[in-house]
């Protein structure tokens, strides 16, 4: 599954195709970079399959999030002051790196709303929060798109309260079986599912 690393702050997602698998990870440290680890996943056999990490900064501030695009095409990484597009489809995904948003320096109670957890919702939109629970969330409007398309609206959302730093984690339930790989009922008396070969 790829090298043995320190492991930071972070946040994990699958992509909503279930065909990938990406984590982002701040150290906190000046003298080790964070990085990005991506895989691709056999979501009938678990698996974890060509593993690609590279770094994305160094951060010593709060802001560590990830999300995948509706579409399952971009990858977006926050890192306290920008958001990164990632391109899942290219042939080189770190070179394919798009800054989508830097933070604008707007405050909430005098704090920085900067960019940490993120979610894909049901709207088809990307939330992310801020590292101080203030009463702001930015927000992808159109996260299938390339680049600046996407358009990111920083504290698009002020809510009545201030909210805690991360965001729920929604399970894909209704991914349904793999039309690659059709998932088949295990032969042995448990009742663990498994791929057909």
């Amino acid at each position: 599954m790829g090298d043995t690393t320190i492991s930071g702050f972070q946040q994990a997602v699958f992509s909503p195709d279930g065909n990938w698998y990406s984590r982002n990870s701040i150290i906190f440290s000046p003298n080790i970079d964070d990085y990005i680890d991506i895989y691709r996943f056999d979501r009938c056999s678990g698996l974890l399959s060509d593993h690609l990490r590279f770094p994305y900064g160094n951060n010593v501030a709060a802001g560590s999030g990830a999300s995948i695009s509706p579409n399952s095409r971009f990858l977006y990484a926050t890192h306290a002051t920008e958001v990164y597009q990632y391109d899942l489809e290219a042939d080189e995904i770190e070179a394919s790196k798009v800054i989508v948003a830097v933070l604008d320096g707007f405050t909430d109670f005098g704090l920085p709303t900067n960019f940490h957890m993120s979610q894909s919702a049901p709207d088809g939109k990307i939330y992310v929060t801020t590292g101080h629970g203030l009463r702001y969330m930015h927000r992808i409007n159109q996260p299938n798109l390339l680049g600046l398309a996407c358009d990111f609206e920083q504290h698009a959302i002020k809510l009545p309260i201030v909210h805690g730093t991360g965001t729920p984690n929604f399970p894909n339930y209704r991914l349904g079986r793999s039309m690659a790989r059709p998932a088949t009922r295990s032969a042995s008396t448990n009742t663990r599912w498994r791929a057909s070969t």
